[in-house]
């Protein structure tokens, strides 16, 4: 891709430190993430600036953010996109401003690498991890079309987006899941080949345990605590675990 004469589309995000490393991905050109932006790189012959592939775009970087977050398990924020045209000679034509309207959110991760008697890694904590969300941010990206799997992953958006109501959200998972599978929870535990003990995990933290975050606070007004943070992340484990399963399921059940 010459990116001395392209379009170039452009996204600001946060956290910028989502993505943990630069990575690049092949949609209608080169696009680049990384350290709080994303770049594409379009051959000029292939854009229409009548915002056809800029839309088609922002919604493939949106799902690619959605799937990463099936691990990052924390909310990001993308901006809209702006695209300018550069030419070989070197002058550029900026057709929108992006959105900068995106706040800063900041995490550490602490990884520890285990190593065996030889000094060989046995465990690499951070490369395993990106690579797994690498991979669901592609798959995710792959499969943004369908409504079933965007269905899953903007309850899981909205889980983290809304701690209030968290577990709420979650919970929508597996009732789509169930749905999915003409109501019946069996067949979508044995076709995604999920733990039989955590769905019902799910349910007993989302609708029994009197918690804020749950889907019957109304019931039990005065028995009512706040989920703790083992809880959440229990929960979003789940969850997490049954949207991954769907989609990498996708093929055997079509």
């Amino acid at each position: 891709m010459n990116k001395e004469d392209c379009f170039l589309v452009e996204w600001n995000y946060t956290p910028k430190n989502y993505f943990e490393e630069e990575i690049k991905i092949e949609t209608y050109g080169e696009i680049v993430f990384n350290e709080g932006s994303v770049k594409a790189y379009i051959n000029p012959n292939d854009y229409d600036v009548d915002n056809h592939i800029k839309a088609a775009l922002h919604k493939e970087i949106d799902a690619f953010f959605l799937g990463a977050q099936l691990i990052n398990n924390k909310p990001y924020i993308l901006s809209k996109p702006s695209h300018k045209r550069i030419y070989p000679d070197g002058r550029e034509n900026a057709f929108i401003s992006a959105d900068k309207g995106i706040i800063s959110l900041t995490s550490t991760n602490v990884d520890l690498i285990a190593y065996d008697k030889d000094g060989n890694i046995v465990s690499n904590p951070k490369q395993d991890r990106i690579k797994k969300r690498n991979e669901l941010a592609k798959l995710a990206k792959e499969l943004h079309l369908d409504f079933k799997v965007s269905a899953l992953l903007r309850s899981y958006n909205l889980a983290l987006n809304n701690p209030e109501n968290e577990l709420i959200y979650l919970f929508e998972i597996r009732e789509a899941l169930q749905i999915f599978f003409p109501f019946k929870k069996d067949l979508a535990i044995k076709s995604l080949g999920l733990n039989e003990k955590a769905w019902s995990r799910l349910g007993q933290l989302a609708n029994d345990t009197p918690l804020r975050q749950g889907r019957h606070r109304g019931k039990k007004v005065q028995e009512l605590k706040d989920a703790t943070i083992d809880e959440l992340e229990e929960a979003r484990a789940i969850a997490s675990n049954f949207i991954q399963s769907f989609m990498e399921h996708q093929d055997s059940l079509q």
